[in-house]
């Protein structure tokens, strides 16, 4: 199916592009880090032996106790995720009294490893920037974001990050794309939004006023007729400044 029409042509948004916001996984990143292949591979690590059954089981009781804490826990210490890690091993009665298990964990689940960059994505974004325009990451996440940032050696490459912890709701939410803009300092109509999700990327930012492209990398077909790009660098170009 040929792309849909350039995002930044379309009818009553005339106005020029200003800034970019990307979702991560599946866009800037490939990857799907599985839970318990995380836990797997630290628990092996140091002989520790791991039922997956108990560890689903474990898992589940941990976040019905502590998930609707995802929301309250921006720059506490542990973060949410630390915490749900603790209270896993709690129910599996394995003792963590330095917090090196969970450590462990934090470092697996933010590895490069288990978030390899597409290759044109750095290059990508530099281009954006070199063109005028700002270049933000909008992200259904928690503040692991930050540190997998970091260890991608991606610091200082975005303008602003967002990820749906800080702002209370998950794409598509449209608060969450509220969040975004008031850091990008744009408005909906000179601001588009590229990610790899129909609903939670191109439904949400389109039903939040943004100009939006849908990443389909396996060329598939968009439910409806819509911007579509297969590579992010096929973006560049197409931005009216």
């Amino acid at each position: 199916m040929p792309p849909g029409p350039d995002p930044t042509r379309r009818a009553g948004r005339s106005a020029p592009v200003r800034a970019v916001l990307l979702d991560f996984g599946g866009t800037l990143v490939g990857g799907a880090p599985e839970p318990y292949r995380g836990w797997r591979d630290v628990f092996e690590a140091r002989g520790i032996p791991i039922d997956p059954a108990r560890y689903e089981r474990a898992n589940a009781l941990a976040l019905r106790r502590l998930g609707h804490l995802q929301y309250r826990l921006l720059g506490a210490s542990p973060t949410f995720w630390d915490r749900v890690h603790a209270a896993t091993l709690v129910e599996l009665g394995v003792d963590d009294p330095g917090g090196a298990l969970v450590a462990a964990l934090r470092e697996w689940a933010t590895s490069p490893e288990q978030h390899p960059p597409f290759p044109e994505a750095r290059a990508t974004v530099l281009a954006l920037r070199r063109a005028g325009v700002t270049v933000h990451v909008l992200s259904n996440n928690t503040d692991y974001l930050l540190e997998s940032l970091e260890r991608l050696g991606w610091v200082g490459l975005f303008d602003s990050v967002t990820f749906s912890q800080e702002a209370g709701a998950e794409k598509p939410d449209p608060r969450v794309f509220r969040f975004a803009l008031a850091r990008s300092g744009t408005a909906p109509g000179e601001t588009i939004h590229v990610g790899d999700s129909w609903v939670a990327d191109y439904e949400g930012a389109t039903g939040a006023g943004l100009r939006a492209v849908w990443l389909t990398r396996d060329r598939k077909a968009p439910p409806r007729p819509a911007p579509v790009i297969h590579r992010l660098d096929e973006l560049e170009g197409r931005l009216d400044r």
